[in-house]
């Protein structure tokens, strides 16, 4: 896993989404909304995932499909994105969002991670609908 500053190729280029779970577990599915993701995903933008959300997906494959899918369906998110850590002040800023907002500790991770690394959210997921730097693809 690396870290921003391993990046060097990325210099000058601004860093800018982070696709939430809920966005990869729509594209997997072929959901309407998932073809709206699809936009992110299938351009040439440079795009971030955390281990969170790695963790998330791979669950889902195992619970909806199988082991072979849910392998193949983060194959590909690790092909495709930068894989973020969760540094210590990271996780600490996470665990008071979860507290003063009644979030998921998973959703609070991927919402600190994004900002930490000074990224926009993008999610349908419906705890982000109204986030300042978060692209809500949901209805």
């Amino acid at each position: 896993m690396a870290d921003l500053r391993e990046w060097g190729h990325l210099r000058g280029k601004k860093l800018t989404v982070l696709l939430d779970s809920w966005c990869w577990i729509e594209y997997f599915n072929g959901t309407n909304l998932g073809k709206k993701v699809a936009n992110y995903i299938d351009s040439d933008q440079t795009l971030f995932i955390s281990v969170i959300n790695l963790a998330e997906v791979y669950k889902q494959g195992l619970i909806k499909k199988n082991r072979k899918d849910a392998e193949e369906m983060v194959n590909l998110m690790m092909s495709r994105c930068f894989l973020l850590a969760i540094e210590a002040d990271t996780a600490l800023n996470a665990a008071q969002l979860s507290f003063e907002r009644k979030w998921g500790l998973g959703d609070s991770l991927i919402y600190a991670t994004a900002k930490s690394h000074k990224l926009q959210l993008v999610s349908g997921d419906h705890h982000f609908k109204n986030e300042k730097d978060v692209v809500f693809v949901g209805t």
